[in-house]
């Protein structure tokens, strides 16, 4: 088999040591972060290509640390993300069609405070049946 051009043989390699991984990790990525950089900016040199691979390797584990760092673990059940964007669009839409009385009277209860009068408990009625009515309406069309 003839020998490959410069920026062939070193994609060839590199899609060589990607896929006789097997596990993901910062390795992982700089290999295809050396991979994008061959296929964009052809021909790269290989010490061009060693900086690119090793500079990916470092940001996948400095991202990997601070989420380590800063994130809190989620346990038990939690709701799937279309459910999550479903709720937020549903939440933009009843503030574009509530009053901001009404809105602030469903925040306030959906975050777990109670109505401390009998005036802010009607008033929360009435404003749970106008959101309720408004998305049966919305979910129609």
């Amino acid at each position: 088999m003839a020998e490959l051009p410069h920026p062939w043989d070193a994609y060839a390699s590199a899609q060589a040591q990607l896929s006789n991984r097997t596990a993901l990790g910062d390795r992982s990525w700089g290999l295809e972060a050396a991979l994008n950089q061959l296929v964009v900016n052809m021909p790269p040199s290989l010490d061009q290509l060693a900086t690119v691979q090793a500079s990916a390797e470092r940001r996948t584990r400095y991202g990997r640390a601070l989420i380590a760092r800063n994130a809190t673990p989620v346990s038990g059940d939690t709701q799937s993300v279309d459910s999550q964007i479903e709720a937020r669009s549903d939440l933009i839409f009843l503030g574009r069609h509530l009053s901001a009385r009404d809105m602030a009277s469903l925040l306030v209860a959906g975050f777990g405070h109670a109505a401390a009068s009998d005036a802010a408990r009607q008033r929360l009625a009435r404003a749970r049946r106008r959101a309720r009515s408004l998305l049966m309406k919305h979910a129609r069309r």
